[in-house]
């Protein structure tokens, strides 16, 4: 109980020096983005339906008791400016920016995420992660590998060889995410949400129950809040090599580079079964460094339709054929995580499945339009 409390106060202690900061940071963010709509005569509003901001609040996990490990960490990366031909250039971050299919159906697009958001909320969740190791024992940044190795070193100090190699043997084993199978219907996560108009600005409990494999029951006992909602989620990788990984793995890159997708301005393309060549260069820029690759000649002689763009099975031809495994040995270079959106009639939340705090959802929320919400939920075993 003393250990809560000092977790709870704890907590709050960040979320106030966070809240601070990020009001400043997003009237600062939302002042210059209506000036550049004013400047450019923008018609609408930007791409992100639910747009969310992280400005206020704190949010609790509320721990049910279980004892969840880590999971392995997905590794960070750097942003990168991306020169997509000779005049454009294009800026991608190494944090989450895409995600989100209704039902984690591998047929639907993955949606975008502003970027500007999307920092807010990876603020957000790196914060919530420390707080998450810190209560489990594990120092700030540390994932369960990380500890495993650390183990391994004081077991070998103490003389214990053989459970040293146990232990360092079984942390090098590679691990599914642990939300790979999930959400589905039955799925339960408990947490936390605080808006500034929600329960009267006061952080309260917050459950997420599935009803089906696209609707949820959103629930909260002391706000005395009851909603049913659409669920979508980013189809997951699987994670046992195969067609099935490497279908979803071209069907991710064919999502994230199109270019059309990547338009921000400009309305959710409904075909994403073609490669342009600025979207297929962009790509091998980002997982090779190559600027220009490949040529305009060498792309038309490997298209049947230039126009349109290249077709998967025109790029299992051009990228796969010499080298099968290449698109599994640069995928981690691409792939930026799965997100979801729980959204109903007066609460919208928007978030991301935390790939090293085991059952952990964290992310951001509207209320009744107005921004400012912060939310944490965690899956509860059956």
């Amino acid at each position: 109980q003393e250990h809560f409390s000092h977790f709870r106060s704890e907590s709050k202690l960040l979320s106030s020096a966070m809240l601070l900061g990020c009001r400043d940071v997003f009237q600062q963010q939302q002042k210059q983005r209506q000036e550049q709509l004013k400047q450019h005569c923008r018609a609408g509003p930007r791409l992100l339906p639910h747009l969310i901001s992280a400005a206020v609040g704190l949010l609790l996990l509320m721990w049910q008791g279980q004892s969840l490990s880590l999971t392995t960490p997905v590794s960070s990366r750097s942003s990168k400016v991306l020169v997509a031909n000779g005049h454009h250039l294009l800026r991608t971050s190494g944090s989450k920016i895409a995600c989100s299919a209704s039902g984690g159906d591998v047929n639907t697009p993955i949606l975008r995420r502003d970027p500007t958001v999307n920092q807010l909320l990876q603020r957000w969740s790196n914060q919530q992660f420390k707080i998450f190791n810190r209560v489990s024992g594990l120092k700030a940044k540390e994932s369960e590998d990380g500890a495993a190795k650390r183990k391994a070193k004081a077991l070998a100090a103490y003389g214990l060889l053989e459970k040293a190699k146990e232990v360092a043997k079984e942390s090098a084993q590679p691990k599914a995410a642990w939300h790979i199978p999930h959400m589905v219907e039955g799925d339960s996560f408990k947490g936390s949400i605080e808006h500034p108009d929600f329960n009267f600005g006061t952080s309260c409990d917050l459950t997420l129950t599935m009803t089906s494999p696209g609707e949820g029951l959103l629930a909260s006992k002391s706000a005395k809040f009851e909603e049913q909602v659409q669920i979508k989620q980013d189809f997951p990788i699987p994670f046992d090599k195969g067609e099935e990984r490497d279908t979803a793995m071209l069907t991710y890159l064919f999502n994230k580079f199109n270019m059309n997708w990547r338009n921000f301005d400009g309305p959710m393309p409904s075909e994403l079964e073609h490669l342009s060549l600025e979207g297929l260069r962009l790509f091998f820029f980002q997982v090779a460094d190559v600027e220009g690759f490949p040529g305009e000649s060498e792309f038309q002689e490997n298209v049947a339709d230039p126009a349109k763009g290249m077709t998967k099975a025109e790029f299992r031809s051009f990228v796969l054929a010499e080298d099968p495994q290449y698109l599994e040995k640069c995928f981690k270079a691409i792939y930026t995580g799965r997100r979801l959106n729980m959204i109903g009639p007066t609460l919208q939340l928007d978030g991301d499945f935390h790939d090293t705090a085991k059952g952990c959802i964290f992310g951001l929320g509207t209320y009744n339009k107005k921004d400012g919400g912060l939310f944490s939920l965690r899956y509860v075993q059956p």
